[in-house]
């Protein structure tokens, strides 16, 4: 189906009608493109909102060829003397060690993840609540509401680059134009919508400069978290 691009539509149909009389054609929808979403009003489905530094013809691919859902539902409940970490999400450190609880004192479904999971709180992404499970906290789980997905091939596309990616004003913006389907009141971005993304695929070159510039900031943040860590230490001995 032919889709008109979010930057393309007008701000006011009155004022540019004169100049724009092609351009509100090309919006008309057909009946057959209407029903096919179910005689749907919501906007997006019909347009795309793109990031704005990008031409509308520039290669874009949708997510959806990248991405699979990944994640074990289950029920902690069903082993009620084992510990599970419970894990969250925070714009600003990522995916964390919220708390350890029994089995026993968990009522509802969780979802189990693994190393370099993605995984967001659907009515938080808008702000940038989205980050990728660490190894240490690999097997952890997170509330059934979160939505899990990971890459299909972390060398096509490093799972650091497109969390950055989506953590930009830019693509926050396009975030918050998906997330309200279904007539939701509160920000709500499922993962049929987070699928519909499109986002520039970098050249092998342009990922290996990604890749050697984030390992420098990666061996930075080891190094200052060290630093801390001992400093730390020396203020309690120190103290004895």
């Amino acid at each position: 189906m032919r889709k008109i691009v979010e930057t393309m539509l007008p701000s006011s149909v009155s004022k540019h009608q004169h100049n724009n009389n092609n351009l509100l054609m090309q919006m008309i929808e057909e009946k057959s493109s209407i029903l096919e979403y179910s005689n749907s009003l919501w906007i997006y489905d019909y347009i795309e909102s793109l990031p704005p530094k990008w031409d509308v013809e520039a290669y874009l691919e949708k997510l959806e060829e990248h991405v699979e859902p990944s994640g074990v539902k289950f029920k902690p409940y069903d082993s009620p003397e084992e510990q599970f970490n419970i894990l969250g999400v925070k714009n600003t450190i990522g995916v964390y060690l919220n708390e350890v609880m029994q089995g026993e004192e968990i009522n509802q479904s969780y979802i189990k993840v693994q190393t370099n999971d993605f995984v967001y709180n659907p009515h938080r992404v808008n702000v940038g609540s989205i980050g990728i499970v660490p190894e240490h906290l690999s097997g952890g789980i997170v509330p059934g509401i979160y939505v899990v997905f990971r890459l299909k091939s972390t060398s096509t596309i490093p799972p650091h680059y497109f969390l950055y990616l989506l953590k930009t004003q830019e693509y926050l913006n396009i975030i918050r134009a998906y997330d309200t389907k279904h007539g939701a009141v509160r920000a709500n971005l499922k993962y049929e919508q987070l699928q519909r993304i499109k986002f520039y695929v970098p050249s092998q070159e342009e990922l290996n400069s990604f890749i050697s510039k984030n390992t420098q900031l990666q061996n930075l943040r080891d190094q200052a978290n060290k630093m801390e860590s001992e400093l730390i230490k020396s203020i309690l001995n120190n103290s004895k």
